[in-house]
C-alpha cells in the first residue's frame, strides 16, 4: 500500500466540507479526478470510507474519521517539517544585524559568532557596538534585530513612565562580575582589601552615561554608600572599556570595570586588580528582542543558540 500526501489532502478536504464538489473547486480540480482518487484510496485500503448517501451530505464511516484525524496529524506534520526546511535555507543565506554593548559584543560574541557560522557557514553578521542605552534603542527602532547588552535597566524606567514597551529581556548564560582596578604603583594597590567606602578616598575613572557597566556601578555604589555615585570623586567619565583601562594605567584614578575586560592586562602586570571587601559585584547580560517586529529565521535560531551557549 502507497498512500500519497495528495490523496489525503483530498480525501480530507472532502469530509471538511461534505461534499465532493466544493472539495474539487477548493483545490482546483475537476470532480471526477476528485472521485477517482478517494475511490482508489478506497480500493486501496480495501473499505468504505465516505457515506454519499445522507441527507446532511458526504459524511465519513467510522474508519473514514479515524483516517482523517491521522491524515490530519501527517499534513500538519508535512507542512511543519516544509516550513522548517524553508527557515533552514533562509538561516543559510542570511545576514543578521546584532547591536551589543561592549562586553558581550568583546568577549562573548566573537566567540559565540565563529562557533555559530561553523554550522551554519553561509551565514553573515553585522555587529554594532554601542552603550546599553543605545543598544536597546536600537533594537526598538528596528536598526538591529537583536540586542545583547549587561543591563535592561532602561526597559524598566520606559514601563514605569508608562510607555508601551514590546521589548523582551532573556537572561544569557554569561557571568560577569565587576573588580576595582588601580595602576600597579597606586597607594591603593597596596592594600590587602578596599571596602566601596574607601573609593571615596581616590579618583575614579567613570563609564559614559547609558554603558550597563555604569548602571551596574551606580546601583552597588547606592547600595554601599549614603551618597551614592556622589560620594566619588569622579577624575573622568569614558566612552569605552580602552579608554576606562588607559586612564587607569595612567594614573588618572581607579575604577570598577568587567573582570573579562581586564583580564589580559593583569596577567602582564600593567594593571592591578584589588580585592574589594564586599559581596562579589556580579551581573547577567540579555538578550533583547521587540516582541512587535517579525523575527527572521536566523534572529530566532541565533537567539536560541545564545541562550542554551555553555561556553
Amino acid at each position: 500500500m502507497n498512500l500519497e500526501f495528495r490523496q489525503l489532502e483530498v480525501f480530507c478536504e472532502v469530509v471538511r466540507l461534505g461534499s465532493f464538489s466544493r472539495a474539487a473547486r477548493r483545490l482546483h480540480m475537476s470532480q471526477a479526478n476528485v472521485s477517482e482518487r478517494i475511490a482508489l484510496l478506497e480500493e486501496q485500503l480495501e473499505t468504505r470510507l465516505l457515506d454519499r448517501s445522507g441527507r446532511r451530505g458526504v459524511q465519513p464511516t467510522p474508519v473514514g474519521r479515524t483516517l482523517y484525524e491521522r491524515a490530519i496529524g501527517l499534513l500538519e506534520g508535512r507542512e511543519l517539517a516544509l516550513q522548517e526546511v524553508r527557515d533552514l535555507l533562509g538561516v543559510r543565506r542570511g545576514t543578521l544585524a546584532i547591536g551589543a554593548s561592549t562586553v558581550p559584543g568583546t568577549y562573548h560574541l566573537p566567540r559565540l559568532i565563529r562557533r555559530f557560522t561553523a554550522l551554519h557557514p553561509e551565514t553573515r553578521f553585522s555587529v554594532a557596538i554601542a552603550g546599553s542605552a543605545q543598544v536597546i534603542e536600537w533594537v526598538t527602532t528596528g536598526r538591529v534585530e537583536l540586542g545583547f547588552a549587561g543591563s535592561p535597566r532602561e526597559r524598566r524606567d520606559r514601563q514605569a513612565s508608562g510607555r508601551k514597551d514590546t521589548l523582551q529581556a532573556e537572561a544569557a548564560p554569561w557571568k560577569d562580575h565587576l573588580v576595582l582596578i588601580a595602576p600597579p604603583g597606586h597607594p591603593i594597590a597596596q592594600r590587602r582589601r578596599v571596602s566601596l567606602a574607601q573609593l571615596a578616598e581616590v579618583p575614579f575613572v567613570m563609564r559614559e552615561s547609558g554603558s550597563g557597566t555604569r548602571s551596574w556601578v551606580e546601583l552597588h555604589l547606592a547600595e554601599a554608600l549614603p551618597g551614592g555615585l556622589r560620594s566619588l570623586t569622579v577624575a573622568a567619565e569614558m566612552g569605552s572599556l580602552a579608554a576606562v583601562k588607559n586612564a587607569v594605567s595612567e594614573g588618572l584614578g581607579v575604577s570598577l570595570i568587567s573582570a573579562c575586560a581586564v583580564e589580559p592586562e593583569a596577567t602582564a602586570g600593567a594593571l592591578a586588580i584589588v580585592d574589594l571587601d564586599a559581596p562579589l559585584l556580579s551581573r547577567s547580560f540579555y538578550v533583547i528582542h521587540d516582541q512587535s517586529r517579525s523575527q527572521s529565521p536566523l534572529a530566532r535560531l541565533f537567539a536560541r543558540f545564545a541562550l542554551e551557549d555553555q561556553g
